[in-house]
């Protein structure tokens, strides 16, 4: 069991996949855009305890320019953007702005959108731009870790 610390909460997390490299375990490098300090330490915390690389950012500007860097011959290349929907950025622009602009100029990597406002036409547009799929909140660190794993290939006994 491990402990993982967001802000004055300290919060028991028990890994439910592999994390010690072996069986065959892939670890990906991650794309974490989340404006909420506390959610995105959370998440950044249970992903590296997954044995998962994270960059982290606090907005859609961020987001943009993470995107564009890890798209260079040279950079370390992301395999996975996980991404609220709704958070600051210029021109009210959104997580998922950013990817309708850059997808089709860029190799971007796989989305996964998070959002507490799942109407059906943000689920619609989430699926229209390709992303592997949008998680409600609140939702469990398990949950989550279960979307990442598989789409990793990671496998749990």
């Amino acid at each position: 069991m491990g402990q993982v610390r967001s802000g004055a909460k300290t919060y028991s997390f028990v890994p439910t996949y592999p994390v010690d490299g072996k069986r065959g375990l892939r670890s990906l490098h991650i794309l974490l855009a989340e404006d909420d300090q506390e959610l995105r330490e959370l998440i950044a915390s249970s992903l590296r305890m997954a044995g998962h690389r994270v960059t982290e950012v606090a907005d859609t500007d961020a987001m943009e320019a993470e995107l564009v860097i890890a798209g260079l011959p040279e950079a370390d290349p992301l395999d996975l953007a996980i991404s609220d929907i709704r958070m600051p950025g210029k021109h009210g622009t959104t997580g998922m702005d950013v990817l309708a602009r850059l997808r089709d100029c860029l190799e971007c990597p796989p989305f996964l959108f998070m959002t507490a406002f799942s109407e059906p036409e943000v689920v619609q547009r989430a699926r229209d731009l390709g992303a592997i799929g949008l998680i409600d909140k609140p939702f469990s660190m398990r949950a989550l870790l279960a979307i990442v794993n598989q789409h990793s290939g990671w496998f749990h006994d």
